[in-house]
Formats: structure tokens, C-alpha cells, sequence
């Protein structure tokens, strides 16, 4: 683990507040173990692609998924600020790792965008990407007027973008749901 991804003592992950609310564990162990492997390689190949990194081989299980991003990528993207970027809340005790940070075509300020592999969306993303903007203003100073989701299909070739506006309510839900968490767990 990287020096900048550790996550401190007493914090605890975005995702993990969440987990109560998933309905991950209702999914046959393996297969989740499988599709959380191929969604790791999937974020590699993103992140590598955003930084102008040569990629020099792609799984077949893959392939799909990151030739859509490329294409994504390149109509929308004009610069990118952060990849992949471990933040750290003091003020919530949090910390969540972000996808991407950039500016996309026609907008001015950057938005903040996590990869998504499943064929359906989560309610709990909603949330996650609340968190994961809290993060960015606390501990980078940046505002994040938009906030969405990029859901990369196995098949295909179009992205489905959920966006996320709420972003004061969200926030606050967040914020509550790491409260009960706390108070459940201790």
C-alpha cells in the first residue's frame, strides 16, 4: 500500500458505513469475489489510460468494459486532476478513494467521477460519491459541483452516466448513516 493510500488508525472506509445498506451480501460469495477482481483490473486499466500510460495488454474479461471507457474518456474528458486519490477526513474520521477527478467538456470546474462495472446501479452510490465529494472539499480545498457515476457495460458500447444533484441532502445522509454505523458498532 502506497504511502498516501494508507488509511489511519480509528477511520473508517466510505464504502464500509454503506456495507448495512447493500445488497452485496445477498450475492453468491464467489461470484462477487470474481466480480470485485475484474472490476480491480477494470480501474487499473482506467486509471493507466487517464495518466497517458501505455496499456499493453488487456484481459478478455476486460475488454469490453475499458474500450468504453476510452471512448468516454477521450469525447469528455479535458483535463484530469486527480486518479484514483485516497483522502482522509479528520473532521469525520472517514476515508474513501475516488475514481476520478476531472473537467469535463463544457464545464469549467472539475466533477468528481467513480467507475462502476456492475449491470445495475446501487441506491448506495448515491451516498458514496456524497462522501467522496465532503472529502475532496475538506482535505483538497475543491468545490465539486457535479458528481456522478460512470457505469462501463460488459457489452456494448455506451456508458450509462448516473448523476447525482442533491448535493446538500445527500451529504447530510451520509453524514447520518456514519453516525448510526458509529452508534451500532461502537
Amino acid at each position: 500500500m502506497k504511502k498516501k493510500d494508507k488509511i489511519p488508525e480509528g477511520y473508517l472506509r466510505v464504502t464500509q458505513v454503506l456495507n448495512p445498506f447493500s445488497t452485496l451480501k445477498e450475492i453468491d460469495p464467489v461470484t462477487l469475489a470474481n466480480a470485485a477482481d475484474r472490476g480491480t483490473r477494470v480501474h487499473t486499466l482506467c486509471e493507466s489510460y487517464a495518466l497517458g500510460l501505455f496499456v499493453t495488454e488487456v484481459d478478455e474479461d476486460c475488454k469490453n468494459y475499458f474500450e468504453v471507457y476510452k471512448k468516454w474518456f477521450d469525447a469528455m474528458v479535458v483535463k484530469v486532476i486527480h486518479t484514483e486519490l485516497r483522502l482522509n477526513s479528520p473532521t469525520y474520521k472517514i476515508s474513501g478513494e475516488f475514481d476520478l477527478l476531472a473537467v469535463l467538456k463544457g464545464d469549467t470546474e472539475p466533477t468528481l467521477i467513480d467507475i462502476k462495472t456492475p449491470a445495475s446501479s446501487s441506491v448506495s452510490w448515491q451516498l458514496q460519491t456524497a462522501a467522496y465529494q465532503l472529502l475532496a472539499k475538506e482535505v483538497l480545498g475543491l468545490e465539486t459541483p457535479r458528481r456522478l457515476c460512470l457505469m462501463l457495460p460488459k457489452y456494448g458500447d455506451s456508458p450509462k452516466i448516473v448523476e447525482y444533484k442533491n448535493h446538500a441532502k445527500d451529504q447530510d445522509l451520509y453524514i447520518k448513516a456514519l453516525e448510526l454505523y458509529r452508534f451500532f458498532n461502537g
